[in-house]
């Protein structure tokens, strides 16, 4: 599969060569199927039909699209809202195509732990900045929308693999020279099959991992997990700290007292590393659980029907 040069429609090969009134026949048939909704969206020569919006930020927009092509695909849209800085997804496109070209261990695994690129242009209707990534199967939504869902808090059990996730990612990246700086919980979103997390939000992504921006990092990690045992804030979404929340009725003392040391304490976090904080993880969870265990995760309360 290749896209062509001149139009971006996506192009497989086969075997019996077709005329080129064949050919226009067939592209004529194809594209009338493709009516799409009432919500579009055009970047260039390429459309979008907007299935359902997934969240909002400062300065952009989030959409759930399918590109109307011979072989539709879904893609995630960030669309810059009016008025907002230029240029921020730009900025954001250039650190995610890093990210992806980065050649270290790993980097076939964490590449799927990481956002993809798939787009990057502007709205023919209103010039607005808009930004395509790959939509990752799977992936339910951010920790915000699991805390929102629970407001009492996950089951402990949760958080470790999720966190043990989020650090196995931040040690990938930091080892490649590169840091977040600006972790939270909507910029986590997380797959119920296996605990999986993907790492969104790279805009202010720096290629500096200085001892300081590595422990921010690991302490913001940290505080998501935290605010995830506590339960529901109304600030999750927009990532604020400013105030630290509690770590949850049922969270076991070990565990606990983690999660509290790593959100608050950045300079130890830098002095352990992601490796470092998981080793403690396991040590923590194995005083508080024992032995590990898989244990199902719904992001659901039972009581609600699944998405």
């Amino acid at each position: 599969m290749v896209n062509c040069p001149f139009c971006d429609s996506v192009v497989t090969r086969g075997e019996r060569v077709l005329t080129r009134a064949e050919f226009h026949e067939c592209w004529k048939r194809v594209h009338e199927g493709l009516a799409g909704g009432t919500h579009q969206l055009k970047v260039g020569r390429i459309r979008f039909d907007i299935l359902t919006q997934l969240g909002a930020g400062e300065t952009s927009e989030v959409f759930l699209a399918r590109r109307m092509d011979p072989l539709p695909e879904r893609v995630v849209l960030k669309l810059a809202r009016d008025g907002a800085p230029t240029r921020r997804l730009v900025q954001e496109h250039d650190n995610i195509k890093a990210l992806q070209a980065l050649q270290g261990s790993g980097s076939a695994y964490f590449s799927q732990r990481l956002p993809q690129a798939a787009l990057l242009g502007r709205c023919a209707a209103t010039g607005r900045d808009v930004l395509a990534l790959r939509n990752n199967p799977g992936f339910w939504g951010s920790l915000a929308d699991v805390s929102r869902h629970n407001p009492s808090g996950i089951e402990p059990r949760h958080a470790v693999w999720m966190w043990r996730r989020v650090l196995d990612i931040l040690g990938y990246v930091h080892a490649q020279g590169w840091t977040h700086s600006d972790l939270h919980p909507g910029h986590l979103l997380v797959h119920p099959a296996d605990h999986g997390i993907l790492v969104t939000g790279w805009r202010k992504a720096r290629q500096e991992a200085s001892r300081e921006s590595v422990g921010q990092d690991l302490s913001q990690a940290a505080w998501s997990i935290r605010a995830l045992l506590h339960g529901y804030l109304p600030e999750l979404s927009d990532g604020a700290t400013a105030t630290f929340p509690g770590t949850g009725s049922r969270t076991p003392p070990y565990l606990a007292a983690l999660v509290r040391r790593a959100s608050e304490d950045p300079d130890w976090c830098a002095r352990m590393g992601a490796t470092g904080i998981d080793v403690e993880l396991k040590s923590a969870a194995l005083q508080d659980f024992g032995p590990p265990r898989f244990f199902p995760f719904d992001p659901l309360p039972s009581s609600r029907p699944s998405r």
